[in-house]
């Protein structure tokens, strides 16, 4: 299911959905990968109340064949059509529009799909343009036009800016720049890039410590994040993964991988930023 956190790791909601995975947030609609169903994909979709905090389910979307697993939403303006796309594990990438009409199931129309050669999960919009991560290879660039879809590996695992899996992707604007942030799992630490060229910035890891978190930066920069009072009004919302929490007793989300919650990794990623 999902839970709400605020900054100081505290649980607010909590609502039972089963097994989903990743989960991103547009305005108060939350989406996330259904993988309850491992041969039909969903979307499973949820109003979130964030003066409460609660969370109310709006339904199921269906999404074509497959075991739903990364999702990452477009940002849109209020009215505007959510855009979605849904990271099937075999590396299918499906982007399309979230319909969300009152009193009825919300659905799911494919706008384009492109196969991606092995599993992928890990995404996120610049614009048109989508960055996934393929877990074992590296991040792709999908960029659809008039004839399709134009795809580039873009950022290889090379076993130093990127060791595998390549998992969790997130861009964030610092100094009239774009970045792409990307978790490089297989050495707990994460690559830098700047955007739209993808060129290469540098790496941070997040080390070991209480809610106030040091992280270096590779190879110069050591820099340490911000301590988030309990004044501040960000949530967190994190999907449960059935899995041994791999971090310390203060994380946020433990057995959680968190789509939502990007105030603390964004203060760490501005501050190694040039």
């Amino acid at each position: 299911g999902l839970h709400v956190y605020d900054l100081a790791g505290r649980d607010l909601a909590f609502l039972e959905g089963g097994r989903v995975n990743n989960v991103d947030v547009v305005g108060n609609i939350v989406v996330a990968s259904d993988r309850n169903d491992g041969v039909s994909a969903h979307l499973a979709v949820f109003a979130l109340d964030g003066a409460k905090p609660a969370l109310t389910s709006l339904g199921r979307a269906s999404a074509g064949p497959g075991e739903a697993y990364g999702l990452c939403l477009k940002r849109s303006a209020p009215g505007e059509p959510v855009t979605a796309a849904l990271i099937i594990k075999d590396g299918t990438v499906r982007v399309g529009t979230l319909a969300l009409a009152e009193g009825a199931e919300p659905a799911f129309a494919v706008q384009w799909e492109h196969k991606i050669p092995t599993q992928s999960e890990g995404c996120v919009f610049d614009g048109d343009t989508l960055y996934v991560g393929e877990e074992d290879a590296g991040i792709w660039r999908l960029t659809p036009n008039a004839s399709g879809v134009d795809a580039k590996l873009v950022a290889p695992v090379d076993n130093q800016r990127l060791v595998a899996d390549v998992e969790g992707l997130a861009t964030i604007d610092h100094k009239g720049q774009r970045y792409l942030i990307a978790s490089s799992q297989g050495d707990n630490a994460y690559a830098v890039f700047r955007l739209p060229g993808m060129d290469y910035v540098g790496r941070f890891a997040i080390a070991a410590g209480s809610w106030r978190r040091t992280a270096t930066m590779r190879p110069q920069r050591r820099i340490s994040s911000w301590c988030a009072g309990t004044g501040l009004r960000r949530r967190w919302a994190c999907s449960r993964k059935r899995r041994p929490c791999e971090g310390g007793g203060d994380d946020p989300c433990p057995n959680a991988r968190t789509r939502l919650g990007g105030p603390r990794l964004s203060r760490l990623a501005k501050a190694a930023l040039p």
